[in-house]
């Protein structure tokens, strides 16, 4: 194995505060627009907004800053993600065990309120759509990654998984239990050309698996297990400061 150290071509700094066009940088979701510009969200974990940036790639790399894209809601948000149609963009709520739903329309921005709210999962982290709009959500502090299918009227209201799997083995799962934030699955991608999950979690390191084979396997859920980590996140967010308002 070669490691070959490369610079940047660009950078969105984060330095000084004052004039940073990011803070705490977290997850990132990236799309084409017309030509060769990009559009990029990210994730401003700490600091509970997701920032809005556009890149031109050519003989230069140039950016252009938007400012805050979604704020309204927002509570130590760990993952976004943009569905295949880029109708549709996703926020995790680590804190409130929720996946927020935004319209991605011209008229989003840092005050409006969310379409959706995907509930039932303990700490969502990595998230992503598949090629048909459904919605997996890792959970950092539960065994399970939960699956949400798109209703057929479209996303709206609030919504339960439409199944869970369990991921990571019980034994694993208590070993990387440090707090009550952790233990579960962490990273997540879907590669939408041929339906390959990723996923990635503190022992595991990077795992692959099909959809194909997933889709519809739903796994018994330990119900008294998963409300002793939904108790255990309540306790250890009541105590944390990061969860409160930057403002």
């Amino acid at each position: 194995l070669k490691l070959v150290k490369s610079n940047p071509v660009g950078i969105i700094s984060s330095r000084p505060w004052y004039k940073a066009k990011v803070q705490t940088p977290g997850s990132v979701a990236v799309y084409p627009m017309e030509g060769d510009r990009y559009r990029v969200l990210i994730n401003n974990d700490n600091w509970q907004f997701i920032s809005d940036h556009t890149v031109s790639l050519g003989d230069t790399v140039r950016f252009e800053h938007h400012g805050v894209l979604i704020e309204k809601g927002l509570s130590l948000p760990d993952g976004v993600a943009v569905s295949l149609d880029q109708q549709w963009i996703a926020v995790s709520n680590h804190v409130d065990g929720e996946v927020l739903l935004f319209k991605n329309s011209p008229n989003l921005n840092r005050n409006t309120s969310a379409t959706a709210s995907l509930q039932g999962v303990v700490c969502p982290h990595g998230i992503d759509f598949d090629a048909s709009g459904n919605l997996y959500a890792a959970d950092a502090a539960s065994p399970y990654m939960h699956v949400f299918k798109q209703p057929a009227t479209g996303w709206g209201g609030a919504q339960q998984p439409s199944f869970r799997i369990r991921m990571v083995d019980r034994e694993t799962f208590f070993r990387g239990r440090y707090d009550c934030y952790e233990g579960g699955l962490k990273g997540l991608h879907i590669n939408k050309a041929n339906d390959l999950l990723v996923t990635s979690f503190k022992f595991g390191i990077l795992e692959f698996r099909s959809l194909k084979r997933l889709d519809g396997n739903s796994d018994p859920v330990d119900e008294d297990e998963l409300q002793l980590c939904v108790d255990g996140r309540n306790r250890y967010a009541a105590g944390s400061v990061i969860t409160h308002s930057r403002h």
